[in-house]
């Protein structure tokens, strides 16, 4: 008698264990797809908000170009073409020097302002006392300046800065007499670790990067993460 019952209550219980299987199969793809779209939520969120900030990163860069630009203009003006030639420096030192320092005012990215003879020669700078100086002559932005008398403001390749430790771009514009005569340039130092920080704070994903490139010419001036192979399209100097 017994014999007969058990068989029939295991046939009993077949359909409910199923059931239960299919229930618990349906909620485990449920909660996949809801772990799928909460992924998919925080990679579209990353990106809107990566991309907001790099529009704003590029507004502030930009915005610290026009005026490191617009301080440069006024020191082409300012800086007397006698502080340039041989044995004019003791003389003119303080006021340049002076003039270089205060062009710093209220700009947090600018490093410094440097003034350099036509043969390269760094003469003043608004730097500490006692800083290295520097030779432009090899560098290309220095010859395009030197080589081109229409040349305006000329943004010169990323450079990793020996003394200071960090990554800078340097801009620069031509000291030319009334006729055209070159007699040196002017560049000022823009510090690339302010954007660097506010790129190391963005959640990217695993596969995401942000970069500051050159509108002219597309060449890499900073870029987060760094490429994997550790290589850079800029020069140390």
């Amino acid at each position: 008698m017994s014999g007969d019952v058990q068989p029939a209550t295991l046939r009993n219980r077949t359909p409910g264990a199923l059931l239960a299987g299919a229930v618990l199969a349906l909620l485990l793809v449920l909660l996949g797809f809801q772990l799928w779209l909460s992924y998919a939520n925080r990679v579209a969120t990353a990106e809107v908000s990566a991309r907001n900030f790099a529009s704003i990163f590029e507004a502030r860069f930009e915005a610290t170009l026009r005026r490191t630009d617009a301080d440069l203009r006024a020191l082409t003006m300012e800086i007397p073409l006698a502080a340039l030639r041989t044995g004019g420096g003791r003389r003119h030192a303080p006021g340049v020097e002076a003039s270089l320092r205060a062009r710093l005012f209220n700009l947090q990215e600018a490093v410094s302002y440097r003034v350099h003879d036509a043969r390269g020669e760094q003469l003043y700078s608004s730097d500490q006392p006692g800083s290295p100086r520097v030779d432009l002559a090899e560098h290309a932005c220095f010859r395009a300046l030197r080589d081109d008398a229409q040349a305006g403001l000329v943004f010169c390749e990323a450079v990793s800065s020996v003394p200071l430790g960090r990554q800078m771009v340097a801009v620069a514009r031509a000291l030319r007499d009334e006729r055209g005569r070159f007699f040196g340039v002017v560049h000022g130092l823009i510090e690339l670790e302010y954007y660097r920080r506010q790129f190391q704070s963005l959640d990217l994903g695993s596969a995401g990067y942000i970069a500051l490139r050159r509108s002219a010419d597309d060449a890499l001036v900073m870029r987060w993460p760094e490429p994997e192979d550790g290589s850079r399209e800029s020069s140390g100097a």
